[in-house]
């Protein structure tokens, strides 16, 4: 069974960039988006149990160290957020470096990376697996040839981008279909579920960040 992995910049903390109409007076309430899905409210179940950030607490503790008030809203996307919810503000912005990037460009806006988060290994780096079902001949990258491949989001770097970059270094040709899924975890139960039999003994593979570490424990085989 292969597991390749691909490092990233995680989840970071961005604050807006150029001032704008949209943006909060400086004793007004100040707008903070949460993007992580690592956040309580936005966990899936592949990060069920140990996906608990409360970012009402920052807002706590910015309002209080501020002095002004702090709104959290908590939203998978930033461009959604902002013309839905925050009537367009968005001061603070935390979430995974790459999605924020992404949706920031739709609107626009620039902000500034001021931190990165941690996770449970005090490490700041996002990482990327290639998956492929337990019985599975393939060793290296440079096996996967002809492979099916469920990426990512192109949102997600660690599912999109670097792993193409990464397969196409190894000389692997990537699939003329792109098949791309919203989340690990149907990626996961797509992978598990194909019978290769039906499939004319068609080979698969998965791509999947970190955060999935415990749905892959539960599901491969």
């Amino acid at each position: 069974m292969l597991r390749h992995v691909v490092q990233l910049f995680a989840l970071t903390i961005l604050v807006a960039g150029v001032a704008s109409g949209a943006d909060s007076p400086a004793n007004g309430p100040l707008t903070v988006v949460v993007m992580d899905p690592l956040s309580s409210p936005l966990a899936c179940d592949c990060v069920q149990g140990y996906a608990q950030r409360k970012y009402e607490k920052l807002g706590e503790y910015l309002s209080k160290k501020l002095n002004r008030p702090v709104n959290v809203h908590w939203y998978e996307s930033l461009v959604t957020a902002t013309r839905e919810i925050t009537d367009g503000r968005a001061d603070l912005v935390i979430g995974k470096h790459s999605v924020v990037e992404f949706d920031a460009k739709k609107l626009k806006r620039s902000f500034v990376p001021v931190a990165s988060l941690t996770g449970t290994d005090g490490q700041t780096t996002q990482t990327g697996l290639i998956v492929v079902r337990k019985a599975d001949a393939a060793n290296e990258v440079a096996d996967l040839d002809g492979y099916r491949i469920f990426f990512g989001p192109e949102e997600c770097d660690e599912k999109s981008a670097a792993p193409r970059q990464l397969l196409m270094k190894q000389g692997v040709s990537l699939p003329a279909k792109v098949e791309t899924y919203p989340a690990c975890s149907n990626a996961a139960t797509a992978l598990v579920e194909l019978d290769p039999e039906r499939q004319g003994g068609c080979r698969h593979l998965q791509l999947r960040s970190t955060t999935a570490r415990r749905l892959r424990h539960d599901q491969e085989g």
